[in-house]
Order: structure tokens, then C-alpha cells, then sequence
């Protein structure tokens, strides 16, 4: 018996989510081939400073629509700046974007969901009918709306694609922390005494993250595409900046003539966006608990 409950102890401390997740992770390939794809082009943003053979905003008149070269491997825009320089530049802005606007999305709700799913009534009413509103508009025109209110510029555009993206995390919030709070542990806390707020913050939300993270992670990649879109349209990153859409709305007028200005930026935000996407599926499945053995 003492060897038996011994083995229990054992198996009990060897256990960890963080170790059983990434175990997971490892068993699914396509989530290992987007977090290696991922991982390769933050490397690769992270360290633009020191890679990047040239300035991503110096203009070079004579090397104007030069064709991928050894001297400039993903070739020159109408400008003569190089296209590898500000496509690893614009990889930082694109992936800052789609962090800090799901931040943004997700600090406000979350907090939105938590209080609605948990404290019901004319609360729930009030935040859930906000939601529907803004839910009423279609996801890039509302983000463009705010565009159009507050401004042009990179950091307006974060702003909006952040706003437009809260109503997302609010419904799915609500939703998991109206089934949670039922639960015995939660009930028992509020037995005990606990404040709202400790029983929001303390025993609900810690169980509720994982829908959260899984939602995150693919608005990331949709939040990249919706600054590249408004980028594209001229609402975003303004000229000289190296930002994705920007880029790729520089060469439509050059498409025949150099195709490489916007074929490579297009395939970087693919890349980008495809990878975070297939690493959000295999999070999806690693902590669906119905798929637990």
C-alpha cells in the first residue's frame, strides 16, 4: 500500500499542464509547422536590426525596379529600396500590430465578459446589448469606421482593430463563465464570503483561459490582416513606413512590371498569418478536454 501511494505522490508531482500541453503540441504536425514557420519569422523580425543588409527606407534612384539579385535577393521597389530590408522591418509592425490590438480587444473583453456571464441581470443586459451593437457591424467596416474617426496612422489603426475585435472576447467570455460559475468550487467561495471581485478574478477566470488563449491566438492572425487591409487602403502605416499593406498597395501599379514588389510582401503576411492559424488549431485541440485520453 505505502509503495502504491508512493507511485500516486510521484505521478502527481511529475504531472504538469505547461509539460502535458506542449506534449500535445508536439503530437499535432500542423501545429508544429505553424510554431516552427512562427518562430523563424519572430527570429527573424526580432533580430531585422542586424539582418537586414540595407535601410528599409533608403531610396536609391538607380537600383529603381531591380530584379531579384545577389545584391538585393528579393529585388528593389520604385524607389530603389530593398525589398528583403523592408519586408523583415514590416514583419515587426505587422506582428506589433496584431499583439497590441488583441491586448487591447482582450483587456476590455475579458473584463466585459466576466462581469456580464458572472453578475447577471441588468449588467449582463446592458454589456451583452452593447455587444450586439457593435457585433451589427461588419468586423473591417467597423474597424475602418474608427479609422476614419480618430485618424490615419499606425497606432489609430491598432486602436480600432483592437475596439472591433472586443465584442469577440466578451461573447466567448460570458459564455464560459456562465457554465463555470455553477461549479461547487465557486460556489463554495461565495459561501465563504469572497468578494465578487476575488471570485471573478481568483477561482473563475483561471478556469476560463483556455477558450481565451485559443481565441487570442487566432485573432492575432486576423487582426494582421485587418491592419494590412486598412494599411493597403491607405488608413494605416503611412509612407515611408514598411508595413505589409502598404507595401503591397506601393507595387499594385508595378505588378507587370517588377512583380516581386508585391509578391514577396504577400507572401510574407501568408506565411505569417497561416502560421498562427495553424498553431491556434493545435492549441484548440490541445486543451479540448474532450479530447483528453
Amino acid at each position: 500500500m505505502m509503495a502504491v501511494e508512493s507511485k500516486l505522490v510521484q505521478v502527481r508531482e511529475d504531472f504538469s499542464p505547461r509539460r502535458d500541453l506542449l506534449r500535445r503540441l508536439r503530437k499535432s504536425p500542423a501545429a508544429m509547422v505553424g510554431g516552427i514557420i512562427l518562430a523563424a519569422i519572430i527570429l527573424a523580425t526580432v533580430l531585422a536590426p542586424f539582418v537586414a543588409p540595407y535601410s528599409p527606407t533608403k531610396i536609391e534612384a538607380a537600383r529603381a525596379f531591380s530584379s531579384p539579385s545577389f545584391t538585393h535577393p528579393l529585388g528593389t521597389d520604385h524607389f530603389g529600396r530593398d525589398m528583403l530590408s523592408r519586408i523583415l522591418f514590416g514583419g515587426r509592425l505587422s506582428l506589433s500590430v496584431g499583439l497590441i490590438a488583441v491586448a487591447i480587444a482582450g483587456t476590455f473583453g475579458i473584463t466585459l465578459g466576466v462581469m456580464a456571464g458572472y453578475m447577471g441581470g441588468w449588467v449582463d443586459t446592458v454589456i451583452s446589448r452593447l455587444i450586439d451593437v457593435l457585433l451589427a457591424f461588419p468586423s473591417l467596416l467597423l474597424t475602418l469606421g474608427i479609422v476614419i474617426i480618430l485618424g490615419a496612422g499606425l497606432e489609430n489603426l491598432m486602436i480600432a482593430v483592437g475596439i472591433s475585435s472586443i465584442p469577440g472576447f466578451a461573447r466567448i467570455v460570458r459564455g464560459s463563465v456562465i457554465s463555470t460559475k455553477e461549479n461547487t468550487y465557486v460556489q463554495a467561495s461565495i459561501a465563504l464570503g469572497c468578494s465578487p471581485s476575488t471570485v471573478m478574478i481568483r477561482h473563475i477566470l483561471p478556469n476560463v483561459m483556455a477558450p481565451i488563449i485559443v481565441y487570442a491566438t487566432l485573432r492575432v492572425a486576423s487582426a494582421i490582416l485587418a491592419g494590412a487591409s486598412l494599411s493597403y487602403l491607405g488608413m494605416g502605416a503611412q509612407p515611408p513606413t514598411p508595413e505589409g499593406g502598404l507595401m503591397l498597395s506601393d507595387g499594385r501599379e508595378h505588378m507587370r512590371r517588377a512583380w516581386w514588389i508585391t509578391t514577396f510582401p504577400g507572401v510574407a503576411i501568408m506565411l505569417t498569418v497561416m502560421s498562427i492559424n495553424l498553431l491556434g488549431d493545435g492549441l484548440r485541440d490541445a486543451l479540448d478536454p474532450r479530447l483528453r485520453s
